[in-house]
């Protein structure tokens, strides 16, 4: 048996997803530093200072 709201859930993550890459610019404090992550059933990231700026277009 799955959940019933699983796939609205999938949805919703994708739009969220979308809009934050298309309204802002997100790019690391450090480009040569090397991405720290834990794999589990999903990828936490940890270690990861980025700047976020609201893209003018």
């Amino acid at each position: 048996m799955t959940c019933p709201g699983r796939h609205l859930a999938l949805m919703q993550v994708s739009k969220v997803v979308a809009s934050l890459i298309h309204c802002y610019d997100i790019r690391q404090v450090d480009p040569d530093s090397v991405w720290r992550y834990q794999a589990n059933f999903t990828a936490l990231t940890h270690s990861w200072p980025v700047y976020v700026k609201k893209r003018m277009d």
